[in-house]
């Protein structure tokens, strides 16, 4: 199921960076790291529950940080 998640929230924001790249819309773009966020949060829950803690905890701070990024710019445009 984490394999599955990781690929529909990659395939979605690859999406969306190309639509926002032929439209030149900035304003997908806070959505596009909202779900790249997603994904590493996915991944880095896979790599804990898989024993590789150090890319584990990368991977979530990573995520931490592009959800955060992505929530305050969505919230405060």
């Amino acid at each position: 199921m984490l394999k599955r998640s990781r690929v529909v929230f990659g395939i979605m924001a690859a999406i969306l960076a190309v639509y926002g790249l032929l439209t030149d819309s900035m304003e997908i773009m806070p959505f596009m790291y909202l779900l790249l966020g997603l994904m590493f949060l996915v991944m880095g829950i896979s790599e804990y529950k898989e024993k590789r803690k150090l890319s584990a905890y990368l991977f979530l701070f990573v995520a931490g940080f592009n959800l955060f990024g992505s929530v305050i710019a969505i919230k405060y445009p």
